[in-house]
């Protein structure tokens, strides 16, 4: 009637071999989270690492495109000035060959730049000894000059010429200036003066940065956005000037960018200097001169200021949140593996209590199956050897038989209803039944078992109670033992069994209620839960070596519940009640 025992040291021992096995685990376990935190914390710094140095090479590269960009167009300035300083040219023929040559190279640098659109417009400034200015604006596709007369542009590039031997002009972004030599080699003095390059801010700042980032820091897949965050800011404004992305207020986002954390910050616009245009000669190719003329990352002097930041701040806040994640991901995975784990402990243990239930309930049975054939073999031996003579023995030794025949077949219809118990389908209702019949019945298939154990059975209510659909044998079965369990199991404390019976139906008349009652000790709390699951008996019965088999109460829940009605346990030291609720037949 209640709690599972696997009795005896089998038990204790395995149950220490599964509390061995699960420490053991538990330390497994924790040993793999340790490690694994470590090995994580390792996995971690590794990709930062491998993060830094990517980032740093492809700032690299970013710097080397920026500068690129503009040392080929400031190349392609310096080796106009250059080669065009003839040894016996003078005055207008020179600059006629000077605007002649930049014509030629500026086409060549259109042709094979990636961004052309970035030179607006090329001047010309000339100077004599005599501090004459002459302004010229040069036509790249005829080669001519043609003089400058707006004169907001003469003002400013006046101011811009430098004699010859004196310092470059100061750099501006949005324009490149490269000296005219003031003589040629070894010939006469000609006239000096400058080549201004205007650029374009707007093909600079909506095409050539757009796409160098985009090569460089771009998404990896269409939808994504990209892991890191650029900005271009010209410093030489007040205050500095954002350049990209072209988003909000400019000025402000450049000024408070400025200020903010990067993961990576340089210089770019860096211009070929003085050192480069003297390793510069003929017999190099464009390229080859353009990279040489790039500064290394890091190196100062531009006048942009380029910082990356990882989208989610840093890199060190990316790779923390990878780590976390890692660790979630894992940490799951060995909450799985301690589960699964668990639930094998708990199946094992299962298993073997299933086992000694299985072999308690053999042994159950057996004894209940070899009480009524050692009955029906003494009387049948007594009936043969002729010690019984008396007609009103013999009908008494009958009767034993028949009644231990019946006993018997009632063992055997549990274990078949058992058996059966999961693969048939609910039985249906095939008669009706009145309840009180058939609660006299059972009473009375169950007098020999009453009397053999002295119950005082007290009956009340089963008069005028209502007809019942259902089996009458399985319902007959139920109550019988329900009758039995209270006989063995309720003996009061004074060493008397006393049973009650009592029937009633409810205020709408729709059910009828049979309680049993019993004044044994009782069903402890912890027990009740599982009373009802098959091969289960309580520690009392159990320990007091009373036979039984752990499936009258499973088959009695099965066979009410089949007919739509219940059957609870209501139990306290001294009293436990059965009640066993059913539908009334309604016409």
């Amino acid at each position: 009637m209640a709690v599972r025992r696997i009795s005896g040291r089998g038990k204790a021992s395995s149950d220490r071999w599964l509390l061995v096995i699960a420490l053991l685990a538990a330390v497994l376990l924790a040993g793999l989270a340790v490690l694994q935190y470590y090995w994580t914390g390792e996995l971690s710094d590794a990709a930062n690492q491998r993060m830094r140095s990517n980032l740093e090479e492809s700032s690299r590269l970013l710097a080397n495109d920026i500068d690129g960009q503009l040392s080929e167009l400031q190349l392609t300035l310096l080796r106009a000035a250059t080669s065009s300083s003839p040894r016996a040219a003078r005055g207008e023929e020179r600059s006629a060959l000077l605007a002649n040559t930049l014509s030629r190279l500026l086409q060549d640098w259109r042709e094979s730049a990636d961004f052309p659109a970035i030179l607006d417009r090329t001047r010309i400034v000339f100077a004599d000894r005599r501090s004459t200015r002459w302004v010229f604006r040069l036509d790249e596709e005829s080669g001519q000059l043609q003089a400058e007369t707006d004169p907001d542009v003469l003002e400013e590039l006046d101011r811009l010429l430098r004699r010859p031997g004196s310092s470059a002009p100061t750099q501006r972004t949005d324009r490149l200036v490269m000296p005219i030599p003031a003589r040629g080699r070894g010939g006469p003095p000609g006239p000096a003066g400058l080549i201004v390059a205007t650029l374009s801010t707007t093909a600079i700042e909506e095409e050539m940065l757009p796409a160098l980032i985009e090569r460089h820091f771009g998404a990896t897949a269409e939808g994504v956005a990209p892991v890191y965050l650029v900005t271009v800011t010209d410093t030489t404004s007040s205050p500095p000037r954002l350049l990209y992305p072209l988003s909000g207020n400019r000025a402000e986002d450049g000024a408070s960018g400025s200020a903010r954390p990067a993961d990576i910050e340089f210089s770019a616009f860096r211009t070929v200097g003085r050192e480069s245009r003297r390793r510069f000669g003929p017999g190099r190719s464009r390229g080859e001169r353009a990279e040489r003329s790039q500064p290394a990352l890091g190196q100062a002097g531009g006048p942009w200021l380029v910082r990356i930041t990882h989208r989610r701040g840093s890199l060190e806040a990316a790779t923390s949140a990878a780590r976390r994640r890692n660790l979630y991901h894992s940490s799951g995975a060995l909450f799985l593996i301690g589960v699964a784990f668990a639930l094998v402990l708990v199946s094992a243990r299962r298993a073997r209590a299933l086992a000694a239930q299985q072999v308690d309930f053999v042994a159950g049975v057996s004894h209940e199956l070899n009480t009524p054939l050692q009955a029906i073999r003494s009387a049948g031996e007594n009936l043969r050897s002729g010690i019984v003579h008396r007609s009103d023995d013999v009908r008494g030794y009958g009767e034993l038989i028949e009644r231990e025949e019946r006993r018997l077949s009632r063992l055997v219809q549990q274990a078949l209803q058992w058996a059966g118990i999961g693969r048939s389908t609910p039985r249906k209702a095939t008669a009706e039944i009145d309840l009180g019949e058939l609660l006299r019945t059972a009473v009375v298939e169950s007098k020999w078992f009453l009397e053999e154990n002295g119950v005082q059975l007290e009956l009340e209510g089963l008069d005028d109670l209502p007809l019942l659909p259902g089996d009458r044998d399985d319902l007959i079965t139920v109550f019988m033992n329900l009758l039995h369990n209270a006989a063995k199991y309720g003996r009061g404390a004074d060493g008397a069994v006393r049973v009650r019976i009592d029937a009633s139906r409810d205020a709408g008349r729709r059910r009828v209620t049979v309680s049993v009652t019993d004044g044994g000790p009782g069903i402890p709390k912890a027990e009740q839960r599982r009373i009802f699951d098959p091969f289960v008996r309580g520690l009392a019965a159990t320990e007091s070596g009373l036979p039984g088999s752990g499936l009258g109460l499973s088959l009695a829940r099965n066979t009410i519940e089949e007919l739509g009605g219940s059957i609870t346990v209501d139990s306290e030291p001294g009293r436990t009640t059965f009640r066993v609720v059913l539908p009334v037949h309604t016409p």
